[in-house]
């Protein structure tokens, strides 16, 4: 009976250690929660202080415009619909309150103004204006751009992928026209992705968008200081690599978003940054045929044209796969026209 006793007295001392251990993490997640959300409370207190007074908020006039509405807040700019005296729309872009002493920053968004400037094509948001505020006796620059009623592709994608590779051909057109262009005018986009596409409603009308990291055709390379400019998804092994950039580095980017909307998900899909450098650079991918079984032999060769490592083994210029394009929806029995 005693051993018995004994027994009953440690396994009551177990349930109470247990019970007690139960407690102290409920108490531990409890204060996690609590510290998580005074943290989001700070953060959004710090925000709100922040962009206390900034001359950027609805109802308000930037120059001849009115703003309407804010449309889009991430990243490093914010994105306004406006309207102006004729009541037309368009979308105004501004850098956020915490980059306005970001020198480089600020370079590329001027940049990208007087890069836009150079450029007039249907597939190509056109530039209308820009001009500067003042606020906490800083000049705050912003930019007036043509306004898109529809979406960006990475949206489309997360919603429709995978495309109808007839779909996907078309658009990957309209976006290789737009490269064809600003090429000819000495631009390389250098950030070519779905995000920077935007769709309309209505007839899947492209236009490319954020040449913010574009440069010259004539200019070296642009780095950032302790990392790389672009999202290493869509970037070109050359561009991973700090080499000299092309005409064939928008082409391989634009090879990403064509194979994206073939089979839903980009060539290599590591989470680990430098794993998906290293895939990148060495690791062939899978054709989209083998993925998706819709997709044509004819769409399969394009595609990995566009995916070469080399950059001698891509297309020679956006002419080329346009041209390349243009004569496989020949063969699928479609016209050069708008989307539908």
């Amino acid at each position: 009976m005693e051993g018995t006793a004994n027994l009953w007295l440690v396994v009551g001392f177990a349930l109470v250690a247990i019970v007690f251990v139960i407690i102290l993490l409920s108490l531990y997640s409890r204060q996690k929660s609590v510290e998580k959300a005074a943290a989001l409370v700070v953060t959004k207190t710090s925000e709100t202080l922040q962009m206390a007074g900034f001359p950027f908020s609805a109802d308000r006039m930037v120059g001849n415009y009115k703003i309407q509405e804010k449309i889009s807040d991430g990243g490093a700019t914010i994105l306004f619909r406006v309207v102006d005296t004729q009541g037309y729309p368009f979308v105004l872009k501004v850098p956020r309150p915490e980059y306005l002493k970001d020198q480089p920053f600020l370079e590329r968004f001027f940049r990208e103004g007087d890069t836009l400037k150079q450029l007039d094509d249907p597939h190509i948001i056109r530039f209308v204006d820009k001009g500067k505020e003042m606020w906490q006796a800083t000049e705050v620059p912003y930019l007036i751009l043509e306004h898109v009623d529809g979406r960006d592709l990475s949206d489309l994608i997360a919603k429709e992928a995978p495309f109808a590779p007839l779909r996907a051909a078309k658009i990957v057109l309209s976006i290789a026209d737009a490269l064809k262009h600003s090429h000819e005018k000495g631009v390389i986009h250098r950030n070519i992705k779905p995000h920077n596409v935007l769709i309309s409603a209505l007839k899947d009308e492209v236009k490319v968008t954020n040449f913010g990291i574009a440069r010259s055709v004539d200019t070296k390379g642009m780095t950032q200081v302790g990392g790389i400019l672009g999202t290493p998804q869509y970037m070109a092994p050359e561009q991973i690599e700090d080499k000299e950039t092309g005409p064939y580095t928008d082409i391989y980017a634009l090879g990403v978003v064509f194979y994206e909307m073939l089979i839903g998900s980009t060539p290599f899909q590591e989470k680990n940054p430098y794993l998906l450098i290293s895939k990148i650079l060495k690791d062939p991918p899978l054709p989209p045929s083998q993925v998706n079984s819709k997709v044509q032999a004819s769409l399969d060769e394009v595609v990995m044209k566009m995916l070469a490592k080399n950059p001698q083994e891509r297309y020679p210029s956006a002419k080329s796969l346009s041209d390349a394009l243009s004569i496989l929806l020949t063969r699928m029995g479609e016209a050069r026209s708008p989307i539908v």
